[in-house]
């Protein structure tokens, strides 16, 4: 598996990552998008982006990797600055049962896209889950539908965490 280092963090093909508000007047990707870091070429200069959740209508398609208006190249200079560093929080915002678990309200973060309806998250809580093939902790990754995640602002976090 290719990887890039960047800003003292090592993101693999494969990792989801979100982009700030510099995004748009770099590559036209809006802030808040999710997007899988689809493809790194060997030398660790260029990423493909996917993005499975919107079409942007100015992307390609990754040289036919992927479908229409979800795929876009960019630097690893270029990545560094449109991506948030603080590896963001999440939540599972609908209600899903894994073995007899409740799922709705836990913490996660986002480990890799599977196809454009559905991701692997790790929860921060043991759930007898998997590793997503090592890309979290053994016993919190899930495979969940994308639509129920949802990314917990600062705010949130802060009002959860005094509760």
């Amino acid at each position: 598996m290719r990887t890039v280092k960047m800003n003292g963090r090592i993101f693999k093909q494969g990792d989801m990552v979100t982009l700030n508000d510099k995004a748009a007047s770099h590559i036209n990707g809006p802030a808040g998008l999710r997007v899988q870091l689809y493809s790194i070429d060997s030398d660790g200069n260029q990423i493909g982006l996917y993005s499975p959740d919107k079409r942007i209508d100015s992307w390609g398609d990754l040289h036919g990797h992927v479908s229409s208006f979800r795929g876009w190249y960019v630097s690893v200079t270029e990545l560094a600055m449109i991506i948030e560093q603080d590896d963001a929080p999440y939540e599972i915002a609908k209600a899903i049962t894994y073995r007899g678990k409740e799922l709705k309200g836990m913490t996660c973060r986002l480990v890799a896209a599977l196809d454009k309806h559905l991701m692997f998250v790790e929860l921060e809580e043991h759930v007898d889950g998997c590793s997503a093939d090592g890309l979290g902790k053994t016993g919190h990754c899930v495979a969940v539908p994308s639509n129920s995640v949802k990314r917990i602002k600062k705010s949130e976090k802060k009002s959860k965490q005094a509760k």
